[in-house]
């Protein structure tokens, strides 16, 4: 839900080059995968909370909108703003593609069996990950297949043309996220 979250904030300040901004969110993202302390989030925060004054001394709103986002990306709260923003909403063709990207279908999930985790498949997912790199996700695809891996379910998802972003969950199920 965190690097949903996170998404929003990276969909929201598109255009906007705020380093704090974009330091807060990545701290988030780490924070969500356990590389970054709580001491680290708050810090982020209060940053942001400074920075929102900024912003809204100068009167640019959009930046300060920006940086809501991002702060809730770092929030205690976050579940709770995720769950009613979830139940509250319709979802736009693209927020339900993203959606599906992280959380993948209400289905049961793709079986992995651990031979497709060949040394090639493992590096192209790490560096899909790190790098934000999810054009590579074709790539992956084809080594996926080379390693004998056979689920249509993540093979038609990693070929296929909706977002994919940190959190995607066949990315996570070939790095044992959770």
């Amino acid at each position: 839900m965190r690097l949903f979250v996170c998404q929003v904030a990276w969909n929201t300040q598109q255009g906007m080059a705020d380093v704090i901004l974009t330091q807060a969110v990545e701290t988030a993202e780490r924070y969500a995968d356990g590389l970054a302390s709580e001491q680290e989030r708050q810090h982020a925060r209060q940053f942001l909370e400074a920075r929102k004054e900024e912003l809204v001394a100068q009167q640019d709103f959009e930046g300060a909108a920006g940086i809501r986002d991002a702060k809730r990306c770092l929030d205690d709260q976050m579940r709770n703003w995720f769950m009613n923003l979830y139940h509250r909403r319709r979802w736009s063709p693209e927020e339900s593609d993203l959606i599906r990207d992280i959380f993948g279908t209400p289905f049961p999930p793709a079986a992995l069996d651990p031979l497709w985790l060949t040394e090639t498949v493992v590096a192209l997912a790490t560096g899909i990950y790190a790098d934000r790199a999810f054009d590579r996700m074709p790539i992956l695809a084809d080594a996926l297949e080379e390693a004998g891996g056979d689920s249509a379910d993540i093979l038609t998802h990693c070929r296929g043309d909706s977002p994919h972003v940190r959190g995607c969950w066949v990315v996570d199920l070939l790095l044992g996220k959770q």
